[in-house]
């Protein structure tokens, strides 16, 4: 065991060090360095990161400009998505890319195993995009889409409502909205949804005219089903002109 005395002896000698003005050079000097280093190596990492970006969007350029092609090129798309997730498997721009390639592979072929297949690995991207950045609409709206075309409706629901939180604005997943709600068979709801989303001012409807066509359209449509022939008639009559449709009966 070391004494107090000791103690009190090897604190003094450790504070004369330390105020010495050779000493107090040169733990400048050494701190100096390892900022040095610190910078490199810092430096070193925003390099590599960088690196890994474009590296990644490389394949995933490739990869889109794929999907142009017949489905056999899909599949190769498919593995140049994956080695982008190798090289950046933290973006969740890659995660929702693959997601719905996996999606449209499924859509696409009739087998029954494969399809099962494709949707749950889509979900499953769609989820981790979801989990990398859960502050930006597009990934929910995707897995609401995903489990759109799984028909499980409520669960689509769920997600889409939580999508438009994040963008209340958004006419695109309104849309979504209503359609999932007609598929659940409230079509009450599904009008109510759409007839807000055309509570906009009709200049701003005009100067969005293709976000809002599928909008009107779809109105029409329920309004129709609902046995509202005058009303269908009426909102149709009233954005014909505004959206250019085409001249046809509805």
């Amino acid at each position: 065991m070391i004494a107090d005395s000791e103690l009190v002896v090897l604190w003094e000698q450790a504070i004369a060090t330390l105020t010495n003005k050779h000493n107090i050079v040169g733990v400048t000097h050494h701190l100096a360095n390892v900022r040095r280093v610190c910078v490199i190596f810092i430096s070193i990492i925003g390099i590599g990161y960088w690196s890994c970006i474009m590296l990644s969007n490389v394949y995933k350029r490739e990869a889109i400009s794929l999907l142009s092609g017949s489905p056999p090129l899909w599949e190769e798309s498919l593995k140049k998505l994956k080695t982008a997730i190798v090289i950046s498997p933290l973006r969740a721009d890659l995660h929702l890319t693959i997601g719905k390639l996996w999606m449209k592979l499924a859509i696409t072929y009739n087998n029954p195993e494969y399809r099962i297949k494709a949707f749950d690995r889509a979900e499953i991207a769609f989820c981790k995009a979801v989990a990398l950045n859960s502050g930006e609409s597009i990934y929910k709206k995707a897995l609401a889409t995903l489990f759109l075309a799984k028909r499980d409706y409520k669960k689509a629901l769920v997600l889409i409502n939580e999508a438009l939180l994040l963008d209340p604005c958004s006419v695109e997943m309104a849309n979504d909205k209503a359609i999932i709600l007609e598929k659940l068979g409230r079509l009450d709801e599904a009008v109510s949804v759409l007839q807000l989303v055309l509570s906009s001012d009709q200049s701003f409807i005009g100067v969005n005219k293709y976000s809002y066509r599928p909008v009107v359209l779809m109105l029409v449509d329920l309004l129709k089903k609902l046995n509202l022939d005058l009303e269908a008639k009426s909102v149709y009559n009233n954005y014909k002109i505004l959206l250019n449709f085409e001249k046809t009966k509805r």
